[in-house]
């Protein structure tokens, strides 16, 4: 390819811009790199070749005749993974895995010492000016001895692994298959997750899930939505979990049974629940009846959103299979 057309999903400033130009440069040095922002409704131009994807692939996608190569903004790529010109090897689809591990990582951390410390309560007291006694129900608990068991051990859950081993507690691994395994994927620095697996203490298979998590004071779900993977939090696995135990979800929502987890709150059958993604993603109705329910905390589905300098890393981490790329 000498000349790039690039459909970028997300507005860019120009500074981020002209990172992504240079990124793109490095990885493809022969030929103009034309940057072409769409808008949410808009198809995939004609020309373009390599599109910087957003949450779902444009109309077109599947039969555009120039695409060679798709780029997504998140570590879990279902949404294009069903593509008939992506499953047929014609067009090259790359994740960000690896990308968003620091961010959503200490956004798990966070929501974990929000969970345990209950500062919602001292933040809605703080907000109305009271000053509440007695003062030690607000205490809360320290993360320090506590359990944490992580739902998808890769990029994200490694430096979940690593943050909450700093602080002192317990990790639980569970992946698709049981017992320790080095993780031998991208990561953004030195020093970052969990390469080696040192830090569990114990490694779970998904099929052991519900005795995974009985001894768990969080579960957090860090692992992509797959067919395997889709309703795998369900009544039985709330069911295990001590009621005194809540959960942490960074991953996509159909990960989670819905009325299962509504149910487990509402009932107290959980302590309660930090949400990066609510299990219903689209339904208004839904996410009002999980409102209603005991302590559910909603949030933005993060991830490490700094424009240009995140798809540039993604695409430098992709330049592993450069060929790929220029076959179209």
């Amino acid at each position: 390819m000498n000349n790039m057309a690039i459909g970028l999903a997300y507005p860019l400033e120009q500074v981020d811009q002209r990172r992504l130009k240079d990124s793109l440069k490095a990885l493809l040095p022969t030929g103009q790199h034309e940057i072409l922002p769409l808008r949410p409704d808009q198809p995939l131009p004609p020309q373009c070749q390599i599109y910087l994807a957003g949450d779902e692939p444009p109309a077109g996608t599947s039969e555009h005749p120039a695409l060679a190569w798709i780029q997504a903004c998140s570590a879990g790529a279902d949404a294009f993974v069903s593509l008939p010109n992506v499953r047929s090897g014609r067009v090259l689809l790359t994740s960000a895995s690896g990308m968003h591990s620091v961010h959503i990582a200490e956004f798990v951390i966070a929501a974990m010492i929000n969970l345990a410390r209950r500062m919602d309560r001292l933040w809605s007291l703080m907000q109305a000016r009271r000053w509440e006694e007695p003062r030690v129900p607000l205490a809360g608990s320290a993360l320090r001895g506590q359990t944490v068991a992580i739902l998808g051990y890769g990029s994200i859950g490694r430096e979940v692994g690593r943050l909450a081993h700093a602080l002192g507690m317990k990790i639980v691994a569970i992946c698709r298959q049981a017992g320790p395994h080095p993780d031998d994927g991208f990561h953004l620095a030195p020093g970052i997750g969990d390469p080696q697996g040192r830090f569990p203490s114990h490694w779970f298979s998904s099929e052991q899930l519900p005795a995974a998590v009985a001894s768990a004071d969080f579960l957090v779900i860090t692992c992509p939505l797959t067919d395997r993977t889709r309703g795998i939090v369900n009544q039985t696995v709330f069911d295990a979990m001590k009621p005194t135990a809540f959960l942490v979800n960074v991953g996509r929502g159909a990960i989670i049974e819905f009325d299962a987890l509504r149910n487990s709150l509402s009932n107290g059958r959980i302590a309660g629940a930090a949400l990066g993604c609510p299990p219903e993603r689209t339904s208004l109705a839904g996410r009002s009846r999980l409102r209603s329910a005991q302590r559910p905390d909603h949030a933005a589905h993060v991830r490490c959103d700094d424009g240009g300098g995140m798809f540039a890393l993604a695409m430098r981490r992709a330049s592993r299979k450069p060929t790929t790329i220029r076959k179209g």
